[in-house]
């Protein structure tokens, strides 16, 4: 992808629950045609990598803000748990707000653990267009980096490579 190279911590990496994945795909869809750089396993793993590796170099080194999809699947799951504390323990050695969290199901703040109850949510449970728009709202806030010039086509180019695998 364009300028990833160059920008070292450009991508918004999206940390999530197997049963979150289509939230996750549609995310990673509109982010990347907004021109954002984003990480999300099903479309940086190639398969035979080490996943635990790249997801924790991609965390710790390429990653500006981590999205974490929660749910009552996500709190669950220990990789969703581990990539998610790693988020928050990361912010606290930076002092920087690394993790965003967006709501995917009907969890309330007490269902969460108490390192994350301290971060405010993005509701998607009710609607994603709506969740969408205040995570934009929340990103342009914060001056995330937006490296990629020709995200349109890049979306377009997964939307349409999936919709023909899934044909087959």
């Amino acid at each position: 992808m364009e300028n990833e190279k160059n920008n070292v911590r450009a991508h918004l990496f999206i940390n999530y629950a197997s049963e979150d994945y289509q939230l996750a795909e549609w995310l990673t869809l509109k982010l990347t045609n907004e021109g954002y750089a984003v990480w999300c396993d099903k479309f940086k793993l190639l398969g035979g990598e080490s996943y635990p590796l790249d997801i924790d170099d991609a965390i710790r080194n390429q990653t500006f803000k981590v999205l974490s999809l929660l749910s009552h699947h996500s709190l669950k799951k220990p990789n969703p748990m581990k990539e998610r504390e790693l988020a928050i323990k990361l912010g606290n050695e930076r002092h920087e707000e690394f993790l965003i969290p967006l709501r995917v199901d009907n969890l309330s703040s007490t269902d969460l653990d108490w390192r994350t109850t301290d971060i405010t949510f993005i509701d998607f449970h009710k609607s994603w267009s709506d969740g969408l728009k205040q995570l934009l709202k929340k990103l342009e806030s914060i001056d995330a980096p937006k490296p990629l010039s020709n995200g349109k086509e890049i979306s377009a180019q997964i939307f349409l490579d999936n919709q023909i695998i899934n044909k087959v």
